[in-house]
């Protein structure tokens, strides 16, 4: 039954020019959708249990003690330390991308267009923070998170890392839209993408030190009413952060467009962040008085 599915897909690709024709009947453009296919599934459900269930992979700021609608804690596995089962979560993306470079096909990296190389290079740097450089910035965490969701983003990050760095340097090859990417689209995506990086890494920042300074906080009513601030992008959203991120991925897409997997992983990125800002954001509207008064929106400024 998929069989004919995957022929229209592949001839829908071939046609439109996303995909370099070399590779028509190539058994691992069948893998590289498999990938895409599966991932684009997960996220679809972690996007309708977010919003319309109220449940949310059991981690960080929205662990199973903050989740109303929560499931029993065994449902979701052992626990382990939260820090390392970010490394566990993280580093299997960086890993699985250097890995395609190298293992799969570093002659075509290494003549593959420029902003295709910077592309691959930006999704490295990328997970080189988040997977390596993040977590030491936490400190000694003595917090047990549920083993399952470490796992699963683990398998998620890693097919990413995959679909993503192929694209680039194998399946995008022979089209014309991503190797004649002009100057402009090259510097605009660029300035998105580097922008998105600032303000991620700035609000996590001040997020780590909003936690510290609110855990030694000893008025519980003061406790209660603090949010997160100290930039200016907190003044428009609850998870400033995640806007970040999403700001980060939109201009990996428009830098590799037409790639799918760079199109899926936006669209998997905003169905994994939206609904955890949406549960942040009402939670503080519930908790923390005033908060309404502040008129922030919970990711997309003006609009979420």
């Amino acid at each position: 039954m998929l069989q004919p599915f995957y022929y229209q897909l592949h001839q829908y690709l071939l046609d439109e020019n996303i995909v370099g024709p070399q590779h028509h009947s190539s058994t691992e453009l069948h893998t590289w959708l498999c990938i895409l296919l599966v991932n684009t599934t997960l996220a679809n459900l972690a996007c309708f249990c977010g919003f319309f269930l109220g449940l949310l992979a059991p981690y960080g700021s929205e662990s199973t003690s903050r989740q109303e609608n929560k499931l029993p804690d065994w449902m979701w596995g052992p626990k382990i330390n939260s820090k390392l089962g970010w490394y566990i979560m993280e580093v299997p993306a960086l890993v699985v991308a250097v890995l395609t470079v190298v293992c799969f096909d570093l002659g075509d990296y290494v003549s593959a267009p420029m902003h295709c190389q910077l592309a691959v290079g930006m999704f490295i740097c990328h997970y080189i923070n988040r997977g390596i450089i993040y977590p030491t910035k936490r400190g000694n965490v003595e917090a047990m998170e549920s083993c399952s969701t470490f796992l699963l983003g683990a398998f998620f990050n890693a097919g990413n890392a995959y679909a993503l760095t192929r694209y680039c340097t194998y399946f995008g090859r022979g089209s014309i839209v991503l190797e004649e990417a002009s100057v402009a689209r090259i510097v605009v995506a660029s300035s998105v993408f580097f922008a998105g990086v600032a303000i991620n890494m700035t609000a996590d920042e001040l997020l780590l030190q909003f936690s510290a300074v609110k855990k030694l906080e000893k008025n519980k009513k003061k406790q209660r009413s603090m949010v997160p601030g100290g930039f200016f992008v907190f003044n428009y959203v609850t998870a400033a952060n995640y806007f970040g991120e999403l700001t980060e991925w939109f201009g990996f897409f428009l830098l590799t467009y037409p790639s799918p997997a760079s199109a899926c992983f936006v669209y998997m990125t905003w169905c994994n962040l939206a609904p955890r800002a949406w549960s942040r954001h009402q939670r503080y509207l519930r908790t923390v008085p005033g908060y309404k008064a502040l008129n922030r929106k919970a990711i997309v400024p003006f609009v979420l």
